[in-house]
């Protein structure tokens, strides 16, 4: 059936399921579906979450899989990530301790917002650099906006009136993240820079 423009299928049972997703996989459901959201953030679905199944995905993969989450990049980052475990078991113990009502799921989105900048950008605190709502806060929006219904989606012609009014808060969050690296390249550059000066 369709939903506007948008072709999709009906899986109504674990046969069909497993032939969609295990013997068709790469023919129905390897690539996400094209969307407005996808495709401002993620330039054009160009990045491993978005990106269409194909040599550019697998070269993704590769990449991230050699920088990221080899065995060395694992262990070289362990006593970062012990350390963090650490700082978070030690705040709640102290909560518990005055009898103070801790929420669970920012203080462990907080963590692993804390872990990611440490092994991407090689520093915590990025709040400041990455916009004034803060790394976490614009994170959460940037995916609450993807998955919001776009009628966009479903029916293209809509896009030039944009009457939902989604591609003007996409076109900011996309400019948010796109801004954000290069303050941290700039940075790195900066430091550098200063340690060979006083070399």
């Amino acid at each position: 059936m369709r939903f506007g423009y948008v072709p999709a299928i009906i899986v109504s049972s674990p046969d069909a399921a497993e032939k969609f997703l295990k013997s068709y996989d790469q023919v129905f459901f390897a690539c996400r579906p094209r969307h407005e959201g996808s495709w401002y953030i993620a330039h054009g679905l160009r990045n491993s979450t978005f990106g269409q199944y194909g040599t550019f995905w697998r070269n993704m993969r590769k990449l991230c899989i050699l920088r990221l989450l080899s065995n060395y990049k694992i262990k070289l980052f362990l006593p970062m990530r012990m350390g963090e475990i650490g700082s978070l078991v030690k705040s709640l113990k102290q909560a518990a301790f005055h009898g103070a009502a801790v929420n669970l799921s920012a203080a462990i989105s907080s963590l692993g917002a804390n872990m990611n900048c440490l092994m991407i950008f090689g520093k915590m605190g990025v709040d400041k650099d990455f916009d004034d709502r803060g790394f976490r806060e614009v994170i959460e929006e940037a995916l609450h906006v993807a998955a919001m219904a776009n009628l966009c989606d479903y029916f293209p012609q809509l896009r030039v009136p944009d009457l939902q009014r989604f591609a003007r808060w996409l076109k900011a969050l996309s400019k948010v993240f796109d801004n954000f690296p290069k303050k941290i390249i700039n940075q790195h550059l900066e430091s550098k820079k200063h340690k060979q000066t006083y070399q």
